[in-house]
């Protein structure tokens, strides 16, 4: 279904009656059963049951607390977002005391209408309103404030026609969405196979000799000061550049001269990640003030006679040298490779004339992925946008889904 045919319907929304939340609903008590299984709520499934490995963080080893759910039932997290958790649940199970587990009284509400009423405009506007603000995005809004909020409510045929209604057409928009996904993944794979066809020509080998420096940060971090000089890491690297953030953290001026005389970082020279969920990470160091660097990043400085940096760059990029990093990597709390592995490890070397060429070519590519993938992020941006006005258009009555007709109809 769509919105075509749909009319505004300003006239059936001014005689639906007002009615608050403490007569929709009311919260269910705590429960004692923790032999039950145990539900989460996210954004794009709603209530879902948990699963190892999921994530998300470990439940309590006490489970005594947890809120008895059952079919029906709507589950919203307290601390709330723009786009909010909140879901209806299609299992019994048991959920965080941090939700609010909603029994509707479904004589005069349908269970699927509230969960599209909870993440509406206008009601994220009052829990806004009403709530207390904690910074970067939510806000806790207590339960006495929730109950007070009232809103007009259709006759319940008109609520489960509400829902069936937005049921079809987010599902739309969220194979839309899916679509998007599935061509960025695919503009991330071509790029990945054009750096591949660019190196396979050309004979490997070692780093070790192609490099005139090859250190990593301080194992030691100084004490962080609210001014002095960046400290930055692998979460600087963004798109192949190391940028700064506004979150950065400083470190004094003598603490910076020790640590930068140990790791000097200048321009031209590569960054690379070795320790971390982001291993491999890499990125060409461009005009910056000075700054010094933490553990996770190893300095790479080409020998400039023999390697350019930008065909480092790409290099050290390619899944060639991805997969071998990886499959050196030792593991204890978290991945890493020392500083002789990465030293040891083959990239292709060209003469440096080839070099340029294969960066010039590589980086067109680049650009090329870049925009087209910005393109896919605006389109599944709009969606997302449209999700929010259709929901919110339906459940307030400025659209009368009984005329809306099927695109093939």
């Amino acid at each position: 279904m769509t919105l075509a045919g749909a009319v505004l319907n300003h006239g059936n929304r001014l005689s639906w009656p007002v009615v608050s939340f403490r007569t929709l609903f009311h919260q269910r008590k705590i429960s004692r059963r923790p032999e039950l299984p145990l539900l989460g709520v996210d954004l794009k499934e709603g209530v879902r049951l948990r699963a190892a490995g999921d994530g998300r963080p470990a439940a309590s080893e006490d489970l005594s607390a947890y809120k008895f759910v059952r079919v029906n039932d709507v589950v919203m997290n307290r601390l709330g977002k723009p786009h909010g958790s909140v879901g209806v649940s299609n299992h019994s199970g048991i959920t965080s005391p941090a939700y609010w587990v909603l029994e509707v009284d479904q004589s005069l509400a349908y269970p699927r209408f509230i969960h599209y009423l909870l993440r509406s405009r206008h009601l994220i506007c009052e829990y806004e309103r009403l709530g207390k603000s904690m910074p970067p995005n939510q806000f806790d809004i207590s339960w006495d404030a929730f109950q007070s909020i009232a809103v007009p409510m259709p006759p319940l045929p008109d609520q489960q026609r509400i829902a069936n209604y937005l049921d079809s057409e987010i599902l739309r928009l969220a194979e839309l969405a899916r679509r998007y996904q599935s061509c960025g993944l695919l503009l991330t794979e071509r790029m990945g196979v054009q750096i591949e066809l660019a190196m396979s020509p050309f004979e490997r080998k070692k780093l070790r000799p192609l490099l005139s420096l090859l250190r990593d940060g301080t194992h030691q971090p100084p004490p962080r000061v609210d001014e002095g000089y960046p400290l930055l890491s692998v979460r600087n690297i963004i798109d192949g550049n190391l940028v700064r953030r506004p979150d950065d953290s400083f470190v004094s001026p003598k603490d910076f001269r020790d640590l930068w005389k140990a790791c000097p970082v200048v321009e031209g020279d590569v960054v690379l990640a070795i320790v971390g969920a982001t291993l491999g990470k890499a990125a060409v160091v461009g005009p910056m003030e000075p700054f010094c660097i933490q553990r996770s990043l190893a300095v790479l400085r080409p020998d400039r006679r023999r390697l350019v940096p930008r065909f480092l760059l790409w290099a050290l990029r390619a899944r060639e040298f991805q997969d071998s990093l990886w499959l050196r990597s030792g593991f204890s709390a978290q991945p890493g490779v020392y500083l002789d592995t990465i030293a040891n490890l083959r990239i292709p070397l060209p003469p440096v004339e080839e070099q340029y060429a294969v960066v010039e070519n590589l980086d067109l590519l680049n650009e090329e992925t870049g925009r087209l993938n910005n393109y896919l992020g605006r389109q599944q941006d709009l969606l997302f946008e449209r999700r929010q006005s259709l929901i919110t258009a339906a459940v307030t009555g400025q659209i009368d889904v009984t005329t809306a007709q099927s695109v093939d109809a």
